[in-house]
């Protein structure tokens, strides 16, 4: 039984490690496609090298929600008079904003060099995350296998995935939101767009203050097992 289990054990590890080098490789692929984006277009120095990573190049594109106040933009009118509707001869319903939109330019030559680094800093930030955040973790499986996952090395290791889950998420979260929004208000369509609202998830931070939590625990429970070792 006992050999049973440690063989059930390794494989659960191993297949854990398995996962965390695909989410590492998945990361640095990501970071090579988001470097295509802001360094190759369709005819640039990096163009061919780059483009093996997820095809050609392709124009910035953002979503964006159509100003209701702007008047030269004409907006579904609301329906709410009459008991069936004269077109399907079903209940009336209302039809109004918000209205969703798709800002496109026509290749990366429409931004500037800033706007498109702003642009692909998200996507960055995000695969480098995913890079550190599997390593990290790699370590810590790795160091499982040996038996040897109890250690004060882990516990350094968990927190600093805490602090690259809590910086690389607010810092996508922040720019995914206020740096849209800013491109968007430089755009052409600037003026026909609602570039005043911004949203930010709270989940990076809970799951930073989580695993940060975590490696206080893992810190407390090491230093424990050194004092009761010390004892015997």
């Amino acid at each position: 039984m006992a050999v049973t289990s440690r063989t059930e054990r390794n494989a659960a590890l191993l297949l854990a490690e398995g996962a965390l080098w695909v989410l590492l490789i998945g990361g640095v692929v990501g970071v090579l496609a988001a470097l295509r984006d802001l360094l190759a277009g369709e005819s640039g120095v990096w163009s061919s090298p780059l483009r093996l990573v997820g095809g050609g190049s392709h124009p910035p594109a953002l979503h964006a929600t159509l100003d209701p106040l702007d008047a030269q933009l004409q907006l579904p009118t609301p329906i709410t008079g009459g008991t069936v509707d004269a077109a399907t001869g079903l209940a009336p319903v209302t039809i109004g904003p918000p209205v969703e939109a798709t800002v496109a330019w026509g290749d990366s030559g429409g931004l500037t060099q800033v706007e498109l680094l702003v642009w692909q800093a998200p996507a960055l930030i995000a695969s480098i995350g995913v890079i550190v955040g599997s390593w990290l973790l790699l370590r810590v499986v790795r160091s499982a296998r040996v038996g040897e996952v109890f250690t004060m090395a882990n516990a350094v290791r968990l927190r600093w995935l805490a602090a690259v889950i809590g910086v690389a998420g607010i810092g996508y979260e922040a720019l995914a939101s206020w740096g849209s929004n800013w491109i968007l208000a430089n755009s052409a369509a600037g003026p026909h767009l609602d570039t005043s609202t911004y949203s930010m998830s709270l989940v990076p931070i809970l799951a930073a203050l989580v695993v940060a939590a975590v490696a206080v625990i893992w810190e407390h429970g090491v230093r424990l097992a050194r004092d009761t070792d010390g004892l015997v």
